[in-house]
Formats: structure tokens, C-alpha cells, sequence
């Protein structure tokens, strides 16, 4: 690991399957840290908002911030913040996690 600077991890599946955690989560993190290996943390999954993976990870005993998360609503919310005006109202037909990152963005 001594040429790795940063890990791009995913989310659903790979740190946790349902509601449990797939391995000692606090203890890998803790030495990642230890080495200086950042990490991101990204999903394809829209159904909760940054803010809800960031204490889903705290749940798991994972300290992160937001800064640290990319899921596909905030991927849709940079797309449409390109394709549209300010003020274009958008409808959202989703889950919440969604809704809320768009209302973030400003739709």
C-alpha cells in the first residue's frame, strides 16, 4: 500500500449489506488514516441525501464528512445545474434522498 495516496470506495455492498457492516469498518479507517490513504466514498444509489450516508457511516463507526460522499443525485443535480437556467422548476419522481439534494441545489 505504500504507492496508494487515495481509495475511491463504494457504499451499498461493499462497506455494508443491509444494515450490517461487511467487515471492522472502524478499525480499516483508523488505519488508512494512520498510512494517509484518503478516502471518497460514492454510490449509485439516490435514495438518501449526502447528509444521510454521512450518518449511516457514523452509524458504523466511520467519521466522515460531506465532502467525502458522491451519490448520483448530487451527479443528477451538477447535470441539471449544466442543462438548465436558475429558477427552471424541475419535478422530481424519486426517493427523498433525491428530492432533498435537488431542493439543496437549488431546484
Amino acid at each position: 500500500m505504500q504507492n496508494i495516496r487515495g481509495l475511491i470506495l463504494d457504499m451499498d455492498g461493499v462497506l455494508w449489506r443491509a444494515h450490517q457492516p461487511l467487515g471492522d469498518l472502524p478499525t480499516l479507517f483508523a488505519r488508512l488514516d494512520a498510512l494517509g490513504i484518503r478516502s471518497v466514498f460514492v454510490t449509485n444509489n439516490a435514495t438518501r441525501s449526502v447528509a444521510q450516508y454521512v450518518e449511516k457511516l457514523r452509524s458504523l463507526g466511520v467519521e466522515v464528512t460531506e465532502d467525502r460522499i458522491l451519490n448520483s443525485a448530487l451527479a443528477a443535480a451538477h447535470a441539471l445545474q449544466e442543462a438548465l437556467s436558475p429558477g427552471e422548476e424541475v419535478y422530481v419522481l424519486g426517493e427523498e434522498g433525491l428530492a432533498i439534494t435537488l431542493k439543496n441545489a437549488g431546484f
